[in-house]
């Protein structure tokens, strides 16, 4: 009974002891620093059909402070469906798109990302974003023309 308390207890302390070590390597790790303007996040949320919700922003802004912080971000965002989670991934977008970079998202199915491609294409193009969709179904020719607007820098959000 001893030596399997004995084993449990170092297992924990194992257990604890990468955690930690990860943790601070994640911590050492540097990312760009990517602040933003809040104007362009201004254009985006005037534009839309409905007034984003108070939650809404407050995940935005949080987004927005990691990006800033040279950081890696590490964060989830969760919420039911229709609750808005992709306007929030939209104003993430906007900022990377401000400094030159590209935003991604993926959906766990084609019919998920096909619907998230539309309702995103709707909301940035008028703003003049192109975004494109990539998923297993597409044809070579059009897989290799979405591949080359995702290498080119051309498309500036990725959905897939």
């Amino acid at each position: 009974v001893r030596a399997r308390e004995r084993l449990a207890y170092d297992e924990a302390v194992a257990r604890a002891s990468a955690f930690s070590l990860a943790r601070a390597a994640r911590k050492a790790r540097r990312a760009p620093i990517i602040k933003s303007d809040p104007k362009s996040e201004a254009q985006f949320i005037k534009a839309l059909p409905y007034t984003p919700t108070g939650a809404q922003l407050r995940a935005s802004d949080e987004i927005r402070r990691d990006l800033a912080s040279g950081s890696p971000m590490r964060r989830l965002l969760q919420g039911d469906v229709g609750s808005g989670k992709t306007v929030v991934a939209i104003m993430s977008f906007l900022i990377a798109i401000e400094h030159g970079l590209q935003g991604a998202m993926m959906a766990p199915t084609e019919i998920l990302a096909e619907q998230h491609y539309r309702n995103i294409t709707a909301l940035t193009g008028p703003l003049g974003i192109k975004t494109v969709l990539l998923t297993g179904s597409l044809k070579k020719k059009a897989k290799d023309l979405v591949l080359a607007d995702i290498g080119s820098g051309a498309a500036q959000i990725m959905v897939g």
